[in-house]
């Protein structure tokens, strides 16, 4: 069984959240958005990208436009594409370069690791897991410093594997996956891939194995069941349950 870790294993939504915040309010702005909200733009294609996301709250903010109703769009992405190329002016672009860089400022601080918590049942279950005797492994988008924070913000369990984006090519490429399994000798037929968001299901249909979708994450149900996972669960305690029969 391999996982993605943030938003499967750790939240970090509250240390995005208040990392854009940051930005926001150094620039002058209200920042008037939820950490659910910022999740759940985050699963809509190239707004994973955080450089991107905080384009589109800054037009948000701007054309005051209701990101819940643009979110529970089929055709969300391309409403955003179009509302940034309406209303973000030279400033606001600027502005967003200033927010990025505050957010990364505060995310790679010490300070981060505070906003940081496992998710409930997450260290018990992997540890359920191992004395199950299922190898386990970590297949992530967030490069290997950003990996060994979220890593302790989960009290370190041991992993047969653990792959970063400074390994790897990143999701929605199966490549990580691919190695992963390759590593632990692993039948794909008998391998689960778990994760939070859209990426993740094309990731695991690439490797040619089986997605489970947690929705703690980035995506929103309407968006995942669209691309058709394999598993979908609530929460970690529940894809535990499933697998462990408990």
């Amino acid at each position: 069984m391999l996982f993605d870790l943030g938003g499967v294993l750790v939240d970090t939504s509250r240390a995005v959240a208040e990392g854009y915040r940051r930005g926001f309010a150094a620039s002058g702005m209200e920042f008037e958005f939820t950490a659910e909200q910022i999740l759940h733009l985050r699963g809509i294609g190239r707004y994973n990208s955080h450089m991107e996301a905080i384009r589109a709250l800054v037009a948000i903010s701007s054309s005051g436009s209701r990101i819940d109703g643009i979110l529970s769009q089929a055709n969300a992405e391309n409403i955003l594409d179009t509302l940034i190329e309406n209303e973000l002016s030279d400033s606001e672009e600027r502005k967003a370069a200033a927010i990025e860089a505050a957010f990364r400022a505060f995310n790679d601080s010490i300070e981060v690791s505070a906003y940081m918590l496992a998710f409930p049942g997450a260290r018990e279950g992997l540890e359920r897991f191992r004395s199950a005797g299922v190898r386990l492994g970590v297949v992530s988008n967030a490069d290997r410093r950003r990996v060994t924070v979220l890593l302790n913000a989960l009290g370190n369990p041991s992993f047969d594997v653990v792959l970063s984006s400074d390994d790897v090519e990143s999701k929605p490429s199966g490549d990580g996956i691919l190695r992963a399994m390759r590593t632990l000798s692993a039948d794909s037929r008998r391998t689960y891939y778990v994760g939070d968001s859209v990426k993740d299901v094309q990731a695991a249909r690439q490797a040619g194995c089986k997605s489970v979708i947690i929705l703690t994450g980035h995506g929103t149900r309407d968006q995942i069941s669209r691309e058709g996972p394999d598993l979908v669960f609530e929460s970690f305690a529940e894809m535990a349950a499933y697998f462990l029969k408990t």
